[in-house]
């Protein structure tokens, strides 16, 4: 979204190399020219700075949550086929994992670079949202900002994602499932940007948009605005449901961990932290971007390779086989709760009688009502 450098000075025409230290679009011929062109450069400098800023942050994260995503990867596959506009991924047998959740993510089936995307974004757009929202805000902290996460319907969307299972069954993304994205708002100019994590499972592989073209060519409908926190909260409340979600979620939460305390770490090594980077040249910043990722995906990976969740699995598996439907009824259940507009004319109000409901009533379900109060009045708008 950023242009090109350009190549003649932007005052006075002469050619010219002295690069704008704020846009780092803009050259001068000297310090003359540039004081001279400082009125009328200054609100666009602003405004491609920040742009450039909420693009290299949108780009950290998308790669930290791809990279991550790999690396705990749960869902053993067979096969990956590509037909026209639709990407298939055939279930493989359960024999394909390793200690007990994990499987290896199928690089041997795939060449291409929005293929695989796909594949790893499939129905996951809550989780990145949810790792994120904090690390997001923090990344963005010196900035006047207001960020948001939002509940989208899609339309027009490139592509397809369908995972078919052993009994022939397909699964598809598109359509009939709302999409998560952040919505970046500038408090000062009003522009509004959208963060689309894991949008490559409907390919829409750029990770930063500005909002009225992501909005026009791709939304049928913004469903939901809630307040940042507010999928981190869902997937928590999910990850204490009995059954498959308290073996596949909280296994995800713990290597977050691992990712959270790597970036943090990371941080402490870079004078001025993560939010400096983000305004580093080019060349610096590719660098430190690739340094902290190698790093966070090192110890992601570590976690990865010394867990095991076979016990967990076996238990969760027996939860299955007694009790069919019955986690899959309460995650909708806290969904509604989180998300669903129309349940009657307080839906902060619905949404706690629910949750509370839902924590009282299974004996499996360890919610911290009084957080669950804070995020819901603020965030949560039907």
């Amino acid at each position: 979204m950023v242009e090109d450098a350009r190549t003649k000075c932007s005052y006075c025409g002469e050619p010219a190399t002295l690069k704008c230290g704020g846009c780092k679009i803009d050259v001068y011929c000297g310090t003359d020219c540039q004081k001279l062109d400082w009125a009328s450069h200054k609100t666009t400098c602003k405004e491609i700075s920040l742009e450039r800023t909420i693009e290299r942050c949108a780009d950290t994260l998308q790669r930290a949550y791809l990279d991550f995503r790999e690396i705990t990867y749960d869902s053993p596959i067979a096969k990956v086929e590509v037909k026209n506009d639709r990407i298939y991924i055939y279930d493989g047998p359960i024999s394909m994992r390793k200690n007990g959740i994990f499987a290896d993510f199928p690089n041997h089936l795939i060449t291409e670079r929005s293929v695989k995307m796909a594949v790893l974004c499939f129905l996951m757009c809550n989780e990145p949202i949810a790792l994120f929202a904090k690390l997001l805000s923090t990344l963005l902290t010196h900035l006047k900002l207001k960020i948001e996460e939002v509940s989208v319907s899609l339309q027009n969307v490139p592509r397809k994602t369908i995972v078919v299972y052993p009994n022939g069954y397909e699964h598809h993304n598109f359509p009939g499932h709302k999409h998560e994205i952040f919505c970046v708002t500038s408090v000062k100019s009003g522009k509004k940007w959208a963060i689309d994590l894991a949008g490559g499972q409907y390919g829409l592989c750029q990770p930063c948009w500005r909002w009225e073209e992501y909005e026009k060519r791709y939304v049928e409908e913004v469903i939901t605005v809630h307040l940042l926190g507010t999928n981190e909260t869902y997937v928590k409340a999910c990850s204490q449901v009995e059954g498959t979600p308290s073996l596949t979620r909280p296994s995800t939460q713990d290597a977050a961990s691992h990712l959270k305390a790597a970036f943090h770490k990371w941080v402490e090594t870079l004078p001025a932290g993560l939010p400096k980077m983000l305004i580093l040249d080019d060349e610096k910043f590719k660098y430190h971007q690739d340094c902290l990722l190698k790093d966070v995906n090192a110890a992601v990976r570590k976690f990865v390779d010394n867990s095991n969740y076979t016990t967990e699995a076996r238990k969760a598996a027996r939860y299955e086989r007694d009790n069919p439907g019955v986690s899959s009824q309460r995650l909708q259940d806290i969904r509604n709760a989180l998300f669903q507009r129309g349940y009657d004319s307080s839906p902060r109000s619905t949404a706690m009688s629910m949750l509370s409901n839902l924590a009282d009533g299974g004996g499996d379900l360890n919610l911290d009502l009084e957080e669950m109060e804070i995020w819901l009045s603020a965030g949560l708008r039907g």
